[in-house]
């Protein structure tokens, strides 16, 4: 059965040796109505209002391209749900990173990303009263187009450090600019959480409205992110140029693209030279690894993928570390000759088997698509089990199998059931 908005997957460009928490922290309106979110730190000019429902609107000028950001400085705020008590309210190691959702009411682009500082540097800092204690984190710069909403998320497993360099022991050891992990000691040191904005397309003046991110999405960008990957091909339409749906702005149909970007199972030619000669090693299959919440929290798997010019049929199968075999967690037939983006879902409800997950032939995994509806997304629980998912094509390879691949997939995401 079709699903009615499609499944949601985004992919990271390799693998991650570390599996990330399944919740992020995000900023609440009440925090970005609050006086410290006022007035710029470093920058421009803004203007703050309250927006229609959970938004609040911040009106930009004198932007340029050193950017402008806003922030909740130390010791942070206690509304994030963060581990407490613990020294400046800092101690984030419950959550995988941070996320913020953007909407641009400007006429033109604007860049945006979300920052957070780690290391204490006064008498409490390790070692103490030492500057270089302090590095600050960033995520990419991604660009919200005029009308556009767009998500921002800072992976703690994939952050972008500055003033890194001289960090001493326990602190984090890296190079400026180049992506890091977060290391679990300055995960509890969180001195800082904002967001930055700049102008690199002639916009000195923008008006952008936030709203909270997704909490409980795993979310990684193209390039940076959470899961493990085995078996995908390139980043898509970076490595073959087409029209992948209209992603480049977005895709065409249900959902909406974070990043733009896609990963196929089963490609055809990977390094983007058109000789068809590095096809996938492992026909028809990909697979990452995710933190599902315990077993005794029903869980959905939404993910968007291209129904397209290709019989774009595939299988969801799944498995945990403790069995010895795969679930059929559901099916999707391929619908369309056009390129559509298609949000499809999944549910694994929960389970009083022995085990993290049940094993095969138990009743508690359920093999039906389901539509996602229009109703709001809620809920999910912390703490996670290692948990991998393997996509498998069905369908025929079709004329454009090289260099474009068999099946697209834009993003994956793991959620709570839905709000009442």
């Amino acid at each position: 059965m079709r699903a009615h908005a499609p499944l949601v997957l985004l992919l990271a460009a390799g693998a991650v040796p570390a599996l990330a928490h399944a919740q992020r922290f995000t900023i609440p309106e009440s925090k970005l109505l609050d006086p410290e979110f006022a007035d710029p730190a470093w920058g421009g000019d803004c203007v703050r209002s309250d927006g229609p429902g959970d938004s609040v609107d911040f009106s930009f000028s004198g932007l340029t391209a050193s950017s402008t950001g806003l922030k909740d400085d130390y010791p942070v705020d206690v509304v994030y749900g963060q581990i407490l008590p613990s020294h400046g309210n800092g101690d984030f190691s419950n959550f995988s990173g941070f996320s913020q959702s953007f909407e641009n009411l400007d006429d033109a682009s604007i860049w945006v990303s979300l920052f957070v500082n780690t290391g204490f540097t006064g008498p409490s800092g390790t070692p103490p009263n030492n500057p270089a204690n302090d590095t600050f984190w960033q995520s990419e710069w991604i660009e919200v187009l005029s009308g556009e909403t767009r998500e921002a998320a800072l992976a703690f497993d994939a952050a972008i450090p500055w003033n890194i360099a001289d960090n001493p022991p326990p602190h984090t050891q890296g190079q400026d600019g180049v992506v890091t992990a977060i290391n679990s000691f300055d995960r509890t040191e969180l001195s800082a959480i904002g967001f930055q904005v700049a102008d690199f397309s002639a916009n000195p003046e923008a008006t952008l409205r936030l709203r909270p991110g997704e909490p409980d999405e795993i979310l990684g960008a193209v390039d940076v992110g959470f899961f493990p990957l085995t078996g995908w091909g390139p980043q898509e339409p970076l490595t073959h140029a087409g029209s992948w749906g209209g992603l480049a702005s977005g895709g065409e149909g249900e959902g909406t693209s974070q990043d733009r970007a896609a990963r196929v199972i089963w490609f055809g030619d990977y390094d983007g030279d058109l000789d068809c000669e590095d096809v996938d090693p492992d026909p028809r299959s990909g697979e990452l690894v995710v933190p599902l919440p315990p077993a005794t929290t029903p869980t959905r798997v939404l993910i968007r993928h291209l129904d397209g010019f290709a019989d774009d049929s595939f299988e969801v199968y799944g498995s945990a570390p403790c069995q010895d075999v795969e679930v059929l967690l559901g099916t999707y037939v391929d619908q369309s000759d056009t390129e559509t983006w298609v949000v499809s879902e999944l549910e694994i409800p929960a389970c009083s088997n022995t085990g993290p997950y049940p094993v095969k032939g138990t009743p508690c995994f359920h093999d039906s698509w389901r539509s996602l509806g229009s109703g709001s997304i809620g809920g999910g629980s912390g703490g996670s089990t290692s948990y991998t998912l393997r996509f498998e094509a069905l369908g025929a390879e079709w004329g454009g199998f090289c260099p474009f691949g068999q099946v697209a997939f834009d993003w994956i995401q793991i959620r709570g059931l839905p709000n009442p």
